[in-house]
């Protein structure tokens, strides 16, 4: 089926220190949203992907007024290239509206220069092995009885301007462009739709130094996919995931790391301050971690990381659980 790739309208409210918003009307179903951001650098400064955090902040995409996806930037990039390069977010030079090359390439970004990143949010998942599991994952908006969804919209939270590193009083723009396609979602028996989404839940859990950190609030329901912790100074030693009193994981973070290296993750996207658990090794996302098989629902699930802190207390662990289930 054709895709059409095109620019959606602008998002509303984009400046440092705002949230800006984008209405994206529900019709076609979404395979990628892009996020084209020009920022300009301060004197002496580079910018590169690492600055993620002082040009973009939480992203947010909602259905019907619920977020069904939540994450920084960073925490967005980090995980998709861990898949592949191939998925990671792009910045180059920029001048005037226009990408700069060079030797036939576009440019890497220059000091003190308009700087544009391109960063993709995949819903679809040009990861997956087939074409058919990737295009599967994809967001219908649309069913083949007539419904839509009510509302479906980006929420872009932009940090305040860091002179430090971004140009005292310049301005940030931000465009995006959307992949879709005309496929209406399918019924089920019922004829009803069938609502089916990979969500990304975010939980900021505190703890206050090293050992084992218990983590019991994670949702019992749909299938988990893969649940990836962040810590900006201490590193996640080991992990061990329980249900039901059943062990699923319990390794350390270089056997851990080892075998998502073996299962084809981009070793190069694989970090010392993250720890990816994924359950879901197949084209088939009911192969993950499922939470509740017909009348049978998990009743304990305990996520253990042992966190291998510094002496200051009162520190966060950021959680990106990954799961797949219906528009909640």
């Amino acid at each position: 089926m054709d895709k059409v790739i095109k620019p959606t309208a602008p998002l509303a409210g984009v400046g440092f220190g705002q949230t800006a918003t984008l209405d994206i009307p529900p019709g076609p179903r979404f395979h990628a949203l892009w996020l084209e951001v020009v920022v300009t650098a301060a004197a002496g400064v580079t910018l590169a992907l690492s600055n993620w955090d002082k040009i973009l902040g939480l992203i947010n995409l909602k259905i019907n007024g619920k977020v069904q996806r939540a994450h920084t930037a960073a925490e967005l990039d980090a995980i998709q290239t861990s898949y592949g390069t191939d998925n990671a977010a792009n910045a180059y030079n920029h001048d005037g509206g226009v990408l700069c090359y060079s030797g036939g390439l576009p440019q890497v970004p220059v000091a003190a220069k308009e700087t544009v990143f391109y960063l993709p949010i995949f819903l679809a998942e040009p990861w997956r092995k087939s074409y058919a599991a990737q295009e599967s994952m994809a967001w219908y908006t649309k069913w083949q009885d007539g419904s839509l969804l009510q509302s479906f919209q980006l929420e872009v939270t932009i940090p305040t301007l860091d002179a430090a590193v971004l140009l005292a009083g310049s301005t940030i723009a931000i465009n995006c462009l959307a992949e879709t396609d005309t496929a209406t979602g399918p019924l089920d028996t019922t004829q009803s739709p069938v609502a089916l989404i990979t969500k990304w839940k975010r939980l900021t859990v505190p703890y206050a130094g090293s050992g084992d950190l218990y983590i019991t609030n994670l949702p019992r329901r749909d299938v988990y996919l893969q649940i990836s912790a962040f810590q900006a100074t201490d590193s996640i030693s080991s992990a061990k995931v329980k249900v039901d009193g059943r062990d699923v994981r319990d390794v350390t973070k270089g056997r851990n790391d080892q075998t998502l290296i073996g299962r084809g993750m981009n070793e190069a996207g694989i970090v010392e301050k993250r720890f990816d658990i994924v359950f879901d090794y197949s084209d088939l996302p009911t192969d993950g971690l499922v939470m509740q098989a017909g009348p049978n629902q998990v009743q304990d699930f305990q996520l253990i990381l042992n966190m291998a802190a510094a002496a200051a207390a009162n520190k966060t662990v950021t959680l990106i659980s990954q799961t797949y289930g219906g528009i909640d």
